[in-house]
């Protein structure tokens, strides 16, 4: 048996006790995200979303608020790239404690179409639940950069290199912004090779075409 085929193997055997503890679990709808969750993983978008919406429907039937299953399913259309059917899921997530993550995912959902300001605004308000999450601070450092407001993305980045001294993308990112800004960014750009030269590699691509935008504008 080739490693491929083992792997479908063993994701079939997961997805298959996955699904028993469904049917031996009917009303728990954490065994139905778990098994949502698994399927999105592996790609399967069909199947995922057919069991998120039968089990809202199941729990709405029950009168009992499934925000949980909705957020699963949003997570199912953003990983399709369906990102206004995601918008929509994530919109109707009211449950305070997966509000945070709600807002986070409006806004990388926002952020994936190019729609900054909106992005921008659900980045935020995430942020102000919590101002730790280094995804946020990291997406929030990303939107401002796509916006180029450099100073603004670098404080954010700052924040994400506050919990994390060798992030890998915050590094990288954060160099890019002294990079444009003419300020020191060695340092910045070694510890993101560092932590993963693999990432760092596929990104040089950008270096040069950051070096080219300034000499452009230096030029003018």
């Amino acid at each position: 048996m080739n490693k491929r085929a083992e792997q479908e193997a063993e994701s079939s055997k997961i997805i298959h006790g996955l699904v028993k503890k469904v049917e031996q679990h009917p009303d728990n709808q954490d065994v139905y995200y778990q098994l949502g969750s698994y399927l999105t993983k592996v790609k399967d978008y069909v199947h995922a979303e057919e069991l998120y919406k039968k089990a809202i429907s199941h729990f709405d039937e029950k009168d009992i608020k499934a925000d949980l299953l909705v957020y699963g399913l949003g997570n199912v259309f953003y990983e399709a790239e369906l990102y206004v059917e995601a918008i929509q899921a994530f919109q109707k997530v009211t449950n305070p404690e997966m509000k945070e993550n709600a807002f986070l995912m409006l806004a990388q959902s926002y952020m994936a179409q190019e729609s900054y300001q909106q992005a921008l605004a659900f980045a935020i308000t995430a942020q102000e639940i919590n101002s730790k999450n280094i995804d946020t601070n990291e997406l929030i450092g990303d939107i401002f950069l796509a916006l180029g407001q450099f100073e603004n993305a670098a404080r954010y980045y700052d924040l994400v290199l506050e919990s994390d001294q060798n992030h890998t993308k915050a590094n990288f990112q954060r160099g890019l912004v002294n990079m444009v800004l003419g300020l020191e960014f060695d340092t910045y750009f070694t510890r993101s090779r560092s932590a993963n030269k693999k990432y760092f590699d596929a990104q040089k691509k950008r270096l040069s075409e950051i070096e080219a935008f300034i000499k452009s504008r230096d030029d003018r």
